[in-house]
């Protein structure tokens, strides 16, 4: 019967279970948008400042951005705009709180004490920038998480090639064990184990997506700095995997295994790019001598 099930079945099985795999870290990575929520953490919107009243420099959320195509339309270097302060601040946006304060710079005089000094000029003003943002932490953040996801994916395709080989192998060998059925067998949970570890996979991927955007709500207060600890340590969580996993199954429950591939294949072409390197100065100097 289990010959018959694996001749038969199993690459329907299979088939099957890898699409819903796939299907399930695709959806957990398009419906989170963690990246969206990493770059709007670490920014604050002068705007949402100003529409809360001036109150507080951390408004809850502290930008208005939301999808991914709000991160691509987003200008950096947009200004806030005054207005013409001869005609009452006349085409500004800002309240009337957020024009005085937008309107003058703190700066220390060489008494060393702070003064304000009004940024309008009579041909040229100078204007703040409308987002207050942090450019290493968010991009420390988003380099660990996109390291962890491209890791993680490809962990999820090789698993799956994996399944294809041991499928294609088991449907091959099944009507030649049929007296004993321990080969069948022994295929059949390494099939089992290796889903059961590509599931695990797609689970720990959603609970990383969670983690991100549990740092990434203004409520729980978190620092940016506290934050990029918090994202660098879930990413590793997800690359190297929970322990337990290992010592259940014998296989790596993260993507360690394949970053220390990556990073092996690396180092071996840098050393086999040096060793070339020799050897052409090598021979340049034997040619020289010759010569």
């Amino acid at each position: 019967m289990v010959a018959l099930f694996i001749f038969i079945g199993l690459g329907t099985l299979t088939s099957t279970l890898s699409g819903l795999v796939v299907a399930g870290v695709g959806t957990s990575l398009q419906k989170a948008r963690p990246a969206v929520s990493i770059v709007s953490n670490n920014m604050t919107d002068l705007m949402r400042v100003n529409n809360d009243g001036w109150k507080s420099l951390s408004p809850n959320p502290s930008t208005s951005i939301k999808t991914i195509d709000d991160v691509n339309n987003l200008d950096i270097n947009e200004t806030l705009d005054t207005g013409n302060t001869l005609l009452n601040h006349a085409g500004s946006k800002l309240n009337a709180t957020g024009n005085e304060i937008m309107s003058h710079q703190l700066t220390m005089g060489g008494d060393g004490k702070y003064q304000l000094r009004d940024m309008k000029a009579f041909f040229h003003d100078i204007a703040y920038y409308r987002y207050s943002f942090h450019p290493y932490l968010t991009f420390f953040e988003l380099f660990a998480f996109t390291i962890a996801i491209i890791l993680v994916i490809i962990k999820v395709f090789v698993s799956i090639m994996e399944i294809g080989f041991i499928t294609m192998l088991a449907q091959g060998m099944a009507l030649s064990d049929i007296d004993s059925g321990k080969r069948n067998l022994a295929l059949i949970q390494k099939l089992r184990d290796t889903f059961i570890v590509l599931f695990l996979t797609s689970v720990m991927l959603q609970l990383f997506t969670f983690w991100t955007s549990a740092l990434a709500n203004p409520a729980n207060q978190q620092s940016p700095v506290a934050q990029c600890f918090g994202i660098i340590a879930g990413a590793m969580f997800l690359i190297n995997g929970p322990n337990i996993v290992t010592s259940l199954f014998g296989m790596d429950g993260g993507a360690r295994g394949i970053g220390a591939t990556l990073v092996g294949g690396a180092m071996g072409l840098r050393a086999a790019g040096g060793l070339g390197r020799g050897m052409a100065r090598g021979v340049s100097s034997a040619a020289h001598a010759t010569a």
